[in-house]
């Protein structure tokens, strides 16, 4: 997908790259609130609910994350804020970043920005200790009798389109910044 003429194609491989420090996780997923952050990315990645790697051998190095788990940790936060599980959360949040590779076959931002909503996900919690359960589906096909018909305690319609469109605008100026601050950078054989 092309976010932006001076950028190079988003792939699946880009998205997933574990380069982006959680200042810029925050930026790109729009989480801000009342809910404390550095404890939240604490408690999910503690329970491995969010991919990420440390920046360095040290256990207090800064942990790096990717496009892909800032999706994830925006739902996660979502879910989150609403009292559910970090582990409900997280079924949800891989759901939608499920989509992502499939977003990314758009040509280009502006051509996925037009499409309809292509998937919802359906995001239910079943009576006892039955897991999460999620389904994408397209809008039209969710009916009443889809979630009559389960015994889920709790049943949730998550719309990921406008998420993934504002999470891929974001990335877009961060990664562009990156790469103007990469090409600024001396190289070793030009005096700093």
């Amino acid at each position: 997908m092309r976010i932006y003429e001076t950028l190079p194609d988003l792939t699946p491989e880009e998205a997933t790259r574990l380069w982006l420090p959680p200042e810029l996780v925050l930026e790109i997923a729009a989480m801000f609130g009342e809910l404390d952050t550095r404890r939240f990315f604490h408690n999910v990645t503690s329970r491995d609910l969010l991919p990420f790697v440390r920046s360095g051998e040290a256990k207090t190095s800064p942990k790096l994350y990717s496009l892909k788990g800032a999706v994830m940790a925006r739902v996660m936060w979502e879910e989150n804020g609403r009292g559910r599980s970090y582990s409900a959360g997280a079924a949800a949040a891989r759901a939608v970043a499920d989509l992502l590779p499939m977003a990314l076959a758009f040509p280009t931002l502006h051509d996925f920005r037009d499409a309809a909503p292509w998937r919802w996900i359906l995001f239910s919690i079943a009576f006892g200790a039955a897991p999460p359960t999620t389904l994408a589906v397209r809008p039209e096909k969710i009916t009443p009798d889809m979630i009559e018909a389960r015994d889920w305690w709790s049943v949730s319609i998550i719309q990921p389109h406008h998420l993934l469109i504002r999470s891929l605008e974001a990335y877009g100026e961060v990664w562009a910044a990156a790469r103007a601050k990469e090409a600024a950078r001396p190289t070793a054989e030009e005096p700093a």
